[in-house]
């Protein structure tokens, strides 16, 4: 199959890391894979390089423009496209128009990798599901996100399936032996925003030392600077907390950062209370690398933590429920923790791989164009 795969841009993120992941792995079984992007940047360049697969380059001369559909369907016309796949919801609309009215048309698969607070309205984004019917599929990474769609837009339920990301698990090999368990080191790993919910954590650690009489130090890798307002607002909250609790000393802003297999084998567990986004690639990635995880009780998380097996749930409302998971996962013995993190390892190779990725898409284009 010759396949093109759409997107923004190439620029680091995990939309981007995970439709890299995927070409590279269909280019290993035969496929013609050709990336198409409309902004410039190509962090993935030496990669794709190496495993033979081009990127063609739109140049998008403003925000609001056609030429990326009309640059496609000229793409159509050079070249023999069995099918399609679109990430995010901008490509999703170029890669929708770019099929308009033609009457030999590859297939086309959209993938939805965001999420909404149930109950919320967003209009614009309402709008633009609706062009969704013109789409031969649509692919969501997570089950509730899928969910939201079945219950949405009935005409779609036949066109629905999730498609977890995939995971180079040589990458997040598990560590050879268990952190000593003296001060519980937990790692957070995401951007400031309200929606991660540091609040929470941070009366859970108060709570855990006042309560339980357990230690426990947060190290917290991604952006804290430099935020947009509503942000910025927000990490002066979480500032103006860790003092109020009395918990500053035991939390460590570390800023982005390229070395999470390395962070996450050398701390205990990865504690995620974020409660608003798709799927979670750094849970993902704590599970392939052997940690336990304690995450919210919503979203995929119950699918992919299980309670007291692989990780422990919470409440993301309510910090004494943290608090409690924390000082379960505390009191677990040496032996206990490290058979949590073979069976959270065990987990990630039956459903995280990039093999499973690559036999889903795999399966679905072959289903859609019978090549």
């Amino acid at each position: 199959m010759h396949l093109l795969f759409v997107i923004e841009h190439l620029a680091m993120g995990g939309a981007q890391r995970q439709m890299v992941n995927l070409a590279i792995e269909l280019s290993k079984r035969g496929h013609e894979i050709t990336f198409f992007i409309y902004y410039p940047e190509n962090s993935f360049e030496s990669e794709l390089q190496a495993a033979e697969v081009p990127v063609v380059y739109s140049q998008k001369p403003s925000r609001f423009s056609w030429r990326p559909a009309l640059d496609l369907r000229r793409l159509y016309s050079q070249t023999k496209v069995d099918g399609v796949l679109s990430y995010l919801k901008t490509p999703n609309i170029y890669a929708i128009l770019s099929r308009w009215r033609l009457p030999q048309k590859p297939c086309l698969v959209i993938s939805e990798r965001s999420a909404r607070l149930s109950g919320r309205r967003d209009r614009a984004a309402r709008l633009i599901e609706q062009l969704y019917r013109y789409a031969d599929h649509l692919v969501a990474n997570s089950h509730h996100r899928r969910e939201y769609f079945f219950q949405t837009y009935p005409w779609l339920r036949d066109r629905l399936s999730t498609i977890w990301n995939g995971f180079d698990l040589t990458q997040f090999e598990p560590p050879f032996a268990e952190p000593e368990l003296d001060t519980l080191k937990l790692l957070a790993v995401g951007n400031v925003r309200e929606c991660k919910n540091g609040t929470c954590l941070i009366h859970a650690l108060a709570i855990l030392r006042d309560h339980f009489g357990v230690k426990a130090e947060v190290s917290w890798v991604g952006k804290y600077q430099n935020l947009r307002s509503h942000d910025a607002a927000y990490q002066q909250l979480l500032d103006s907390t860790l003092i109020e609790t009395k918990t500053a000393d035991c939390w460590h802003w570390l800023g982005q950062r390229d070395d999470i297999p390395q962070l996450l084998r050398t701390h205990h567990a990865l504690v995620h209370p974020s409660y608003l986004e798709g799927l979670p690639n750094v849970v993902c990635e704590a599970l392939s690398t052997g940690r336990p995880v304690i995450t919210t009780n919503m979203l995929d998380h119950p699918r992919l933590v299980q309670d007291g097996q692989t990780g422990f749930l919470f409440d993301w409302q309510k910090p004494e429920s943290l608090a409690e998971a924390l000082a379960q996962f505390y009191r677990l013995s040496e032996s206990e923790r490290a058979e949590m993190g073979r069976m959270a390892r065990t987990f990630a190779e039956g459903n995280l791989s990039i093999k499973q990725l690559g036999d889903e898409y795999e399966q679905l284009f072959a289903e859609l164009t019978g090549v």
